[in-house]
């Protein structure tokens, strides 16, 4: 069985003809891969659930800013 460390952790398989004969042409990605569990990291959930709502709070208003910089463009141009 070959298996390899996908990017953000997922193990994956790659399934050979006979592997999928033998799970009766299932494509249940549970009949090919396992499940790990990762433990729980010491992070504060609300502490870091706050920075990245500030962020994407920024974000979002820098895509705003640049929407109506494009809007603006696209006036002049027409």
């Amino acid at each position: 069985m070959r298996r390899f460390l996908a990017r953000f952790g997922f193990l994956i398989k790659v399934a050979t003809l006979d592997d999928i004969r033998v799970n009766d042409y299932s494509l249940n990605p549970g009949r090919y891969v396992e499940i790990i569990e990762n433990e729980m990291s010491d992070v504060d959930f609300e502490a870091r659930m706050k920075e990245l709502m500030n962020e994407f709070t920024g974000l979002t208003a820098e895509a705003h800013e640049l929407e109506n910089k494009i809007q603006e463009d696209w006036e002049k141009i027409l």
